[in-house]
C-alpha cells in the first residue's frame, strides 16, 4: 500500500511542477546604476534562495549621492528602494535589476507598483520626471519605467519580452517634503513564458539643486500551471483520497 501512496504523492508533484528542460545556463543576478550616462555596477548577494543588495551606496563623478536595496525571489519577485540626492544641475537616473527566476509555466499573471517621496533641499521646488528605458529594453507605447521578463539564448544574449506593467508617473511639489502613490497595475494577465529570467527597468530626472527623492517599488509574476498540469495534479490528490479511504476501511 505504501508504495503506491508514493507513487501518487509523485505523479501530483511532477504533473505540476515538472519544468521543461533547458539546454543554457541560469542567468545571473545583475544590478546597474546609470547616472547622467556613467554606469556603476552593484553587487548582488546570495541569502538563501534570495537575491540581496544591502543598502549600496554611491557617490558619482558629478556628485550625486545614490542608495539602493534590493531583495530579489525566484518565486518570481523584486523589491527594490532607491534614495537619490540630486547635487547641482538635474541629472538623469537609471536601475535595472536583473535576477533568475523559475517560471516554466505559459501563462502569468503580472503586477506592479512604486511610491514617490520628495524632499526640497530648499529652493522651493521638487520633481520626478520619468524617463524612457535604454534602447534595448522593450517598451509598450508609453515610455515609462518598464518591467520585463527573459529567457537566456543560447549564444548567451537575453530575449527580452516586455510585461505590460508600467508604473511612471511624474510627480512634483512646491517645497518641503511629500510623498506620492503607491501608483499600481495589475495583478493582470501577463506574456506567455516559460522565463528564467525577471528584470525592472527605472528611469527618471531628477530636479538637481540637493533636492532628494526615494522610491519604493515592487513587482511580481505569477506562473499558472497550464490545465494539463492542473489534470495531472488533480488526478495525482484523488488518487491521495481514495487510497486514504481504503486505509481507513476496517
Amino acid at each position: 500500500m505504501r508504495k503506491y501512496v508514493v507513487l501518487a504523492l509523485g505523479i501530483a508533484i511532477l504533473g505540476a511542477f515538472a519544468a521543461p528542460a533547458r539546454a543554457q545556463e541560469t542567468p545571473l543576478p545583475e544590478a546597474t546604476v546609470i547616472v547622467d550616462g556613467v554606469s556603476y555596477s552593484l553587487d548582488v548577494l546570495r541569502d538563501g534562495k534570495l537575491f540581496i543588495i544591502d543598502q549600496a551606496r554611491i557617490v558619482t563623478q558629478g556628485g550625486d549621492i545614490v542608495e539602493v536595496a534590493m531583495t530579489g525571489d525566484p518565486d518570481p519577485s523584486i523589491a527594490y528602494a532607491i534614495g537619490v540626492v540630486d547635487i547641482g544641475l538635474p541629472s538623469a537616473f537609471g536601475f535595472a535589476f536583473g535576477i533568475p527566476i523559475v517560471c516554466p509555466e505559459p501563462a502569468t499573471i503580472v503586477s506592479s507598483s512604486i511610491g514617490y517621496t520628495l524632499t526640497d533641499a530648499g529652493d522651493g521646488a521638487v520633481s520626478l520626471t520619468p524617463l524612457p528605458p535604454p534602447g534595448f529594453v522593450p517598451v509598450d507605447g508609453d515610455l515609462a519605467t518598464e518591467t520585463a521578463v527573459g529567457t537566456l539564448s543560447p549564444d548567451g544574449g537575453f530575449t527580452l519580452v516586455n510585461m505590460g506593467v508600467d508604473v511612471g508617473l511624474a510627480a512634483a511639489a512646491g517645497g518641503g517634503t511629500t510623498v506620492h502613490g503607491p501608483f499600481a497595475a495589475g495583478p493582470m494577465a501577463g506574456p506567455a513564458g516559460p522565463f528564467d529570467s525577471l528584470f525592472a527597468d527605472i528611469n527618471f530626472l531628477g530636479s538637481g539643486g540637493g533636492d532628494a527623492l526615494s522610491l519604493t517599488g515592487a513587482l511580481t509574476v505569477v506562473c499558472v500551471p497550464e490545465p494539463g498540469s492542473l489534470a495531472t495534479l488533480g488526478v495525482g490528490l484523488v488518487a491521495l483520497g481514495v487510497l486514504a479511504y481504503r486505509r481507513r476501511k476496517p
